[in-house]
């Protein structure tokens, strides 16, 4: 859940930042445990990290990051892969592809950007590359996950079969596992790798997540000084707009 831990992700830790000009307002919300980012799992070429709602993302590891095969028989070019599924007996799973070798110089996206996936030389499935990469959803995403799950390198190739990216799946079977187990899917239908006979019901539902209740201010808020505008101005490194 996206290092190029791309995570889109990242670990889905929301900060909440006030800042009153007046310190009129109070926040008023029950005792929680103090915040802190998901522990980051990395298992082969892939990390893997959950948040405290049971959501987890898998993401592929890109180099400068503990990478250990994908950039074998001198092939340097990787596709941004992530995998993300929530909590839940319920939840379900999104598979996301990117690739910026199929957007021109100018970022538009190439119309003519027709890709196929393949996993050890198997074609997993293809399409048309749109702006913001390839989701999937549902049962291909399930899918495509289980054959990455399953799989020794996958291959993203365009519409000539020329191969333009290729990830290792190097731990993303150790990945997927370690996420059916922070789900509690270990041996149910439900899960990517760990599966079993257990029915979907026997999946927890995911942990809801915390609330802030946060109280308006009360009075009139100050109104910086010219001086004071100046000085946050110098303290920011922002130049003056005119505004």
């Amino acid at each position: 859940m996206p290092s190029t831990i791309s995570m889109r992700s990242g670990l889905r830790n929301t900060t909440l930042r006030v800042l009153p000009v007046a310190l009129a307002a109070s926040l008023a919300a029950p005792a929680l445990a103090a915040p802190g980012p998901a522990e980051i799992k990395i298992f082969g070429d892939w990390a893997v990290a959950c948040d405290n709602g049971q959501t987890c993302e898998m993401t592929a590891l890109a180099y400068g990051d503990d990478i250990s095969g994908a950039g074998s028989d001198d092939f340097d070019s990787l596709a941004d892969i992530s995998v993300k599924r929530p909590g839940g007996p319920d939840g379900g799973v999104e598979v996301w592809i990117g690739f910026n070798g199929f957007v021109a110089d100018n970022g538009v996206p190439d119309k003519s950007g027709l890709y196929t996936l393949t996993v050890n030389g198997h074609r997993i499935a293809s399409g048309h590359y749109g702006e913001s990469g390839v989701t999937y959803k549902g049962a291909e995403a399930m899918r495509i996950a289980q054959a990455l799950s399953g799989g020794r390198m996958l291959v993203l190739t365009d519409a000539t079969g020329k191969a333009v990216a290729r990830n290792s799946l190097s731990g993303s079977s150790a990945g997927m596992r370690y996420v059916d187990a922070e789900q509690a899917r270990v041996s149910s239908v439900t899960a990517l790798v760990a599966k079993g006979s257990k029915p979907a019901s026997a999946v927890p539902a995911a942990t809801a997540l915390p609330v802030l209740s946060i109280v308006g201010g009360v009075g009139t808020p100050a109104v910086p000084t010219a001086a004071e505008i100046e000085k946050m101005r110098k303290t920011s490194g922002c130049e003056a707009d005119g505004d």
